[in-house]
């Protein structure tokens, strides 16, 4: 009798200790989010994601054995990218500074890997953690809107647009850092707000809040705020009532971060969401949203719109086209290994594109996979999901129609943006990554038991 207890006591041991582990990378990621503010008044937002990494592979090393198709390609993508950069980049090239950005870049993929896998786990765990983390995030968010607005209005009280500190970690090591290390440079300062040039020539405020930069704001305030939507709807009652103004709120906040990509991305998440998750009212409202601005696009002048910020798009464009020409006269298969710097530019060949530097850095291999892991899996995802929408639970419909509106609105953002470049973004697009495919793979039973019955239906008749 007591040796067929032992293998029992062994497994309750077990699985206490896994249950202690869990409650360790719960109050990691905890700190992580509430933390936000003293990351960025401390400067070291472009250290956390490798020290996340650390002390959660520390913490729960099992959690990272498990494998998923997703872990699989960014495993891939860590790899090329890292063998680009060595062999075309440090050997061929001879760029020790651009091989030492590139490698950075690579260290914000593998700490991705540790963190998406350990979140997973988490969520896995039990579902009072996954509340928790999801309360955690709505305080994270409740203190940046504050922030947000106060900066914005401050600025304008005070006529002041330029509103730009330094840092603690600015403060101490800040004239050391080299201008070649841009983004550990932006760390130095703490920006609430820069100066813009908005519509018709318009001096502007662009809120720069947890930054390092405005359009890593505004994905940090897409993310946060849509975290904190599902806490309100996974609270439900009185709190869910709260949940349409917050979305307001949220809009509002996008318009006057002056993001183009982010706000067009969740404009039309919001209408294409709606239209698959949404509830009748929302999908016609929807409907209607989309038919208006089609519209209004026929009978109106939208040119100073697609105007708006002409220098910026033309000097992304010209980088695009710089980037992708000097990738297929050099390595089109593996890439240069590296983003050039060049004088006749203030940013990286191959910059402010995901997609762009995937293919500067790791030629066709390297986009392959990037695209793989962040466009063509999700969007399969998404369409299983669509498919099986009418015969979902109605708390998971407004769970993935919230899901939804934040995917299409990054996928917005990674066409212009560097996801391994705002190190706080980073980590925050991959938590979102790991809570939806966390989330489709709970409601895989569901999906097939829906997907089923109309065969079933049609056996029948």
């Amino acid at each position: 009798m007591s040796m067929s207890a032992a293998p029992s006591r062994l497994v309750a041991a077990s699985r206490r200790r896994e249950k202690g582990y869990a409650h360790f990378t719960e109050a990691a990621f905890s700190i992580l989010l509430l933390g936000l503010p003293i990351w960025w008044a401390l400067g070291i937002g472009f250290l956390m994601p490798m020290l996340l990494a650390l002390i959660l592979l520390i913490m729960r090393p099992s959690a990272n054995l498990h494998f998923t198709l997703g872990d699989c390609l960014l495993a891939f993508i860590i790899v090329a990218l890292t063998g680009s950069a060595f062999v075309n980049g440090l050997i061929i090239a001879q760029e020790p500074l651009r091989f030492a950005a590139a490698i950075y870049n690579v260290a914000i993929w593998a700490s991705a890997l540790i963190i998406v896998q350990q979140f997973r786990a988490l969520l896995q765990d039990a579902g009072d953690g996954r509340r928790r983390i999801l309360h955690r995030a709505f305080w994270s968010f409740v203190v940046l809107i504050p922030l947000t607005w106060g900066a914005f209005v401050f600025a304008y009280a005070v006529r002041r647009f330029d509103l730009q500190f330094p840092s603690l970690f600015g403060a101490i090591a800040g004239n050391r850092i080299p201008d070649s290390a841009a983004l550990i440079r932006q760390s130095t300062t703490i920006t609430l707000t820069i100066a813009d040039w908005g519509l018709h020539g318009t001096p502007t405020p662009r809120i720069g809040i947890y930054g390092p930069y405005p359009n890593a704001t505004a994905i940090i305030i897409a993310i946060l705020g849509v975290l904190a939507l599902l806490h309100l709807h996974n609270r439900g009652g009185r709190r869910a009532l709260l949940a349409p103004l917050l979305e307001g709120l949220i809009t509002a906040t996008l318009a006057i971060s002056l993001s183009r990509s982010v706000l067009a991305g969740w404009l039309a998440g919001l209408a294409v969401a709606g239209i698959a998750f949404g509830s009748p009212f929302r999908r016609l409202a929807s409907i209607a949203a989309v038919a208006a601005v089609l519209l209004l696009s026929l009978v109106a002048d939208l040119s100073s719109l697609t105007t708006y910020r002409q220098y910026s798009t033309d000097s992304r464009t010209d980088n695009y086209v710089r980037a992708v020409v000097e990738t297929l006269d050099n390595n089109p298969v593996f890439g240069l290994g590296i983003k050039p710097r060049e004088e006749i530019s203030h940013i990286a060949v191959g910059s402010h594109s995901t997609f762009i530097s995937a293919f500067t850095k790791g030629g066709v291999l390297g986009l392959s996979l990037v695209a793989a892991y962040l466009l063509v899996l999700p969007a399969i995802r998404w369409l299983g999901l669509a498919a099986a929408a009418k015969r979902l639970p109605v708390v998971a419909r407004t769970q993935l129609r919230l899901l939804l509106t934040l995917q299409i609105t990054l996928w917005a953002w990674l066409a212009f943006e560097d996801i391994d470049a705002p190190a706080i973004a980073s980590i925050l697009i991959f938590l979102f990554i790991a809570y939806s495919e966390f989330l489709a793979a709970s409601l895989q039973p569901a999906r097939r038991v829906a997907l089923q019955s109309p065969i079933r239906q049609s056996l029948r008749s």
